[in-house]
């Protein structure tokens, strides 16, 4: 597993080195997403793999949690019910014959199993290049700007999310099939709020609301035609 994970720290840095000519501060982050439940006994090391993850600055990974295994015996204490609907969505623009735990999504787009790292990196590799076609700035602290920087039309329309996430939890699970651990979770999304939307044309701009007291992040979304969530265009962490 160090082996593995030590791969995934050489994917980071190519990736940094690989992302373009923006500053620090506006470089846009490669989003994964990990569909997960502390009720989930083939979870913990996606969890573990997602909090490697959230070591390197230039991934956004981000741990929703699902609803859906609640029944087998212990209530996952972050699920909501909106990330299991996000991950539907996943499925049925993939138009996969079921969902699972643990899923990742790389840019909104790469499916893999979240418990199996080389299926996670190859996702990562793949995206790669469909990275840079728009930009994201915050100018004065308070205002999300976005713009497109290749002569490509991202897929329309868009939306801006604003995610806020705790950085690190640590939970004791007494029930289910992980009853007795103690498993870390990194990134724990807390709320997924729509603050704008786009069509990719000129300057989008929009005020950024209060960002409370979790981390933050900012990420813009194509969607399908079907409203399904699709390809993250950007994403740029806020705090």
């Amino acid at each position: 597993m160090r082996a593995i994970l030590g791969a995934a720290m050489a994917f980071a840095v190519t990736l940094n080195m690989t992302a373009g000519a923006a500053i620090a501060e506006e470089q846009s982050v490669v989003v994964v997403e990990l569909f997960t439940s502390q009720g989930c006994s083939s979870c913990p090391p996606a969890d573990d793999l997602l909090s490697e993850m959230a070591k390197h600055d230039n991934l956004l990974p981000l741990a929703f949690h699902v609803d859906y295994w609640d029944y087998i015996g212990w209530k996952d204490t972050f699920a909501r019910p909106e990330f299991t609907d996000r991950q539907e969505g996943y499925r049925l623009a993939a138009r996969a014959r079921y969902k699972y735990t643990p899923q990742i999504v790389v840019g909104g787009v790469s499916h893999a199993v979240g418990n199996r790292p080389m299926e996670v990196f190859d996702a990562l590799d793949k995206h790669r290049a469909l990275m840079g076609q728009v930009m994201l700035s915050v100018v004065g602290g308070t205002e999300l700007r976005a713009q497109t920087v290749t002569h490509k039309t991202p897929p329309t329309p868009m939306v801006a999310l604003l995610v806020q996430f705790k950085p690190m939890e640590v939970v004791k699970i007494t029930r289910g099939e992980n009853a007795g651990k103690e498993i870390g979770y990194a990134n724990i999304v807390t709320n997924l709020t729509a603050i704008g939307s786009w069509d990719g044309q000129g300057e989008f701009a929009v005020k950024l609301p209060d960002l409370g007291s979790d981390a933050a992040a900012v990420v813009l979304q194509s969607m399908t035609a079907e409203g399904y969530p699709g390809p993250v265009q950007a994403a740029l962490r806020l705090k």
